[in-house]
């Protein structure tokens, strides 16, 4: 049996290579990514989240957020999900006007909350930071895991939320189409 040579750093050569070259960055160094974001066209769903991100300017990333997802409208419960008037808000998009469950969601530091767009290789998208770790725990959970309280991990840092019904922009398709018809 043949070992492989062992380098001075006390790991197989092969091995040391081939973990260096996985921490190789994918463009190089000084690569303009604003100039490759702007050969993208915008995702349809930018231009709300632009406007959003102009509230936020005004008057918060939460307040602005909270105006649109009703996620926002509801405290991390227990069984919240199951409720009437969260499926209703959450599934349907009746507004959570009079539902007693909508008590919303008490962040420790709103003001830290931030809505930014920004571009990346594959075009423009918003990001959402919570600058207080609680906050961001009931964030994943809000938008993730329907209100409930589950476990959020220690190592998780970010969190990718993809199907997240946006009611203002259904509600805009529908004007639009009305309007046109």
């Amino acid at each position: 049996m043949t070992r492989a040579p062992i380098s001075a750093e006390g790991g197989a050569v092969e091995v040391r290579d081939e973990l260096r070259a996985h921490g190789a960055p994918l463009l190089p160094s000084g690569h303009d990514v604003e100039g490759l974001a702007l050969s993208f066209d915008d995702e349809p769903q930018l231009a709300a989240w632009s406007r959003y991100a102009e509230e936020a300017g005004r008057n918060g990333a939460f307040s602005a957020l909270a105006l649109v997802f009703p996620q926002l409208r509801y405290p991390i419960r227990a069984g919240i999900s199951s409720g009437d008037g969260y499926q209703a808000a959450t599934r349907r998009g009746v507004w959570p006007e009079d539902d007693e469950d909508a008590t919303g969601l008490r962040l420790a530091r709103p003001d830290l909350v931030t809505l930014t767009i920004e571009p990346t290789l594959a075009g423009r998208i918003p990001i959402v930071v919570a600058g207080e770790r609680r906050d961001f725990e009931d964030l994943v959970r809000a938008f993730s895991a329907r209100n409930e309280p589950v476990a959020i991990p220690a190592s998780m840092g970010a969190c990718l939320v993809r199907g997240l019904n946006n009611w203002d922009r259904v509600r805009a398709y529908r004007a639009e189409w009305e309007a046109a018809h």
